[in-house]
């Protein structure tokens, strides 16, 4: 409903490769931007922010495990979360999923403010 998406991948030969999903949820294109890069650091807007009409314009809980399951090496960072009033997930429901899922380790959920270096 929105249109396409536009992620972003950055090489250096002495850096890990991060892959930028931006807006975006769980499709094809994500999947063949995965087995393209190999990123070893993958940024995810999360949220599960939603149209009023229609459906989600970032991903969800299901979407952010199916990254992980694409790449279960990669370190994963979930942005973009309870900044406007159209998420609907949560940071705290989005960990006690990752819990849930044994995944909490690979999954990273910010607070606001907190940075990594990885």
């Amino acid at each position: 409903m929105a249109g396409f998406v536009c992620g972003l991948v950055l090489k250096h030969p002495t850096e890990k490769t991060l892959y930028l999903a931006a807006d975006t949820v769980w499709y094809e294109g994500v999947q063949e931007a995965l087995d393209q890069h190999n990123p070893e650091v993958i940024v995810v807007n999360g949220g599960d922010n939603q149209f009023f009409f229609g459906g989600q314009l970032v991903m969800n809980k299901k979407d952010i495990h199916e990254v992980q399951k694409a790449i279960p090496k990669a370190t994963i960072i979930v942005c973009h979360m309870e900044g406007v009033n159209h998420n609907t997930l949560t940071k705290k429901d989005l960990k006690a999923f990752l819990i849930e899922k044994g995944i909490a380790d690979r999954v990273n959920v910010p607070e606001d403010g907190q940075s990594y270096i990885i």
